[in-house]
């Protein structure tokens, strides 16, 4: 029996729910809680209390590939500078657990990929900090700047970003069919192995609703595919790359 274009897509982001691996959730889970505990107990009142973040506090998390991330908001006074914060943070979480993970050093984050445990699985935790904008504001606007790592950045001549991620969390989360969409271009990128940041594929996609809401999930595909083409003009269609493959 055939199905309708709706139909599949919607069958798409049912198998890449994040419920068929709770299990492997939960793990995920435990490790970023463990973190939280020990940059709680070392930093004391120089942080805030750190924020779940990324695709899993979205609810844009697809279970082909995912990881946690766990902001960590310092108080303005903490540290003279954002390179002084990054390093030392860096510098905590590879003495306590280079044994147990690879720690290393990212563009914004600090990436924490454990080994393998005994079921095979293998946990992956991005810890990012950031530091308030003006002393003791962070509660009233969670306003941040991130240190960019100069090794990773893209950003000439500059080696911050200001941000607010609880912001970005709550922008997303209101936005039911747009979780959707990203949701299945994640998919899409995965599956062709396209290195293109997820952050770019939410701005894409909020730009095309913001521009024109269609009726059915298979059309809005078409409006982030348009910007993709525009950008990138390798691709040749986001709609036919997730249609023509078989579930």
């Amino acid at each position: 029996m055939d199905i309708s274009k709706q139909e599949y897509l919607e069958n798409v982001l049912s198998s890449y729910r994040m419920r068929h691996i709770s299990r492997l959730v939960e793990k995920h889970r435990t490790r970023r809680d463990e973190i939280k505990e020990y940059l709680e107990a070392h930093y004391g009142g120089k942080i805030y209390n750190p924020m779940n973040s990324g695709s899993f506090a979205k609810h844009t998390a697809i279970n082909s590939k995912f990881d946690l991330d766990l902001v960590v908001p310092f108080k303005r006074d903490s540290f003279d500078t954002l390179e002084g914060m990054f390093k030392d943070i860096f510098k905590l979480l590879n003495a306590a657990y280079k044994n147990r993970a690879v720690v290393r050093k990212q563009k914004v984050s600090i990436g924490i990929e454990f080994y393998a445990d005994n079921d095979g699985d293998e946990i992956s935790i991005d810890v990012v900090p950031g530091r308030e904008l003006e002393q003791d504001k962070y509660p009233d606007n969670y306003n941040l700047n991130l240190f960019v790592n100069s090794r990773y950045g893209t950003i000439e001549e500059k080696n911050f970003l200001k941000t607010n991620i609880k912001a970005q969390i709550e922008y997303i989360k209101a936005r039911d069919n747009e979780r959707k969409v990203i949701r299945l271009l994640k998919v899409w990128k995965n599956r062709h192995n396209r290195p293109y940041k997820s952050f770019l594929l939410e701005l894409l996609t909020i730009k095309a609703f913001d521009d024109l809401t269609p009726r059915f999930i298979h059309l809005h595909l078409e409006v982030p595919a348009f910007f993709l083409l525009q950008t990138y003009p390798e691709i040749h269609s986001v709609t036919s790359s997730l249609m023509n493959y078989a579930a």
